[in-house]
């Protein structure tokens, strides 16, 4: 069975928070992860504060976040939806965008504006010497284009 896990990007801190972070901080910025509608969110929350007086008011941020694929690139590093990555099938390398399958099941690998290789699910035999993470969609945009996938 495939482990259920989620990362979710701070823009402003630039970082990675993981399920399980929930109650660290950055500064004054505190993470939380809840339900909300059966959707897994993450939010920074920032007291808020008048002069000298600190008031039960917050300043939320909610954060994007990616889901775990359940599988590991040649490296070992584990594959989340939103990274980037070197894909090589069949003779041909291609940098695609892992994303959940658009009407379909499954993660696959997107080069705009079709979906390349199946990742997960459609009965592909994905082998982990297949794909290399070299960045993520938050960090790395310079690595795809803005039409891409």
């Amino acid at each position: 069975m495939r482990e259920i896990k989620f990362r979710f990007y701070d823009n402003v801190n630039k970082r990675f928070w993981f399920g399980g972070d929930e109650g660290k901080s950055v500064g004054e910025e505190t993470f939380q992860t809840y339900f909300v509608n059966g959707v897994f969110t993450a939010t920074m929350f920032e007291p808020i504060s008048y002069g000298f007086q600190d008031v039960d008011d917050y300043l939320e941020r909610e954060l994007p976040n990616s889901q775990f694929t359940g599988l590991k690139d040649k490296n070992g590093k584990e594959v989340f939806e939103g990274d980037i990555v070197i894909a090589w099938s069949q003779g041909q390398k291609e940098i695609c965008k892992v994303k959940w399958g658009q009407g379909r099941v499954g993660f696959f690998l997107y080069r705009s504006p079709n979906i390349i290789w199946h990742l997960s699910g459609g009965g592909f035999d994905y082998t982990f010497e297949m794909i290399e993470i070299i960045g993520n969609i938050y960090e790395n945009t310079e690595l795809v284009g803005e039409n891409n996938g």
